[in-house]
């Protein structure tokens, strides 16, 4: 009795796990999506660069991207090239209708 309590427990606490872990990779990777009535696209707000996921068309064809967009390494300040770092402001991510908002500071 008390063998089959203890596999239940360690199965429950495991599968708990397992959606901890899942649910912590969909925050860090926010999925957005802007549609019409012939495409979709849905974009994903890395912390250092945003991915173009999916792109739907007519009839279910999708193409997927597992790719990030590069964002620029370097700006030129004073005729110097200078090197950045981008970083996500998840506070400025957002959607709605029209349009898909991703903010990277760099520094």
């Amino acid at each position: 009795m008390i063998a089959r309590e203890m596999g239940w427990l360690a199965a429950a606490s495991a599968a708990l796990a397992v959606v901890c872990a899942v649910q912590a990779q969909e925050t860090s990777q926010r999925v957005l999506a802007l549609s019409t009535s012939d495409a979709r696209i849905e974009v994903s707000a890395g912390s250092q660069a945003p991915r173009l996921v999916r792109l739907m068309g007519p009839g279910g064809l999708a193409w997927n991207n597992r790719q990030e967009e590069a964002l620029p390494a370097a700006v030129e300040v004073d005729g110097v090239q200078v090197p950045v770092t981008w970083h996500l402001k998840p506070e400025s991510v957002g959607a709605d209708t029209h349009r898909v908002v991703l903010v990277y500071e760099c520094a």
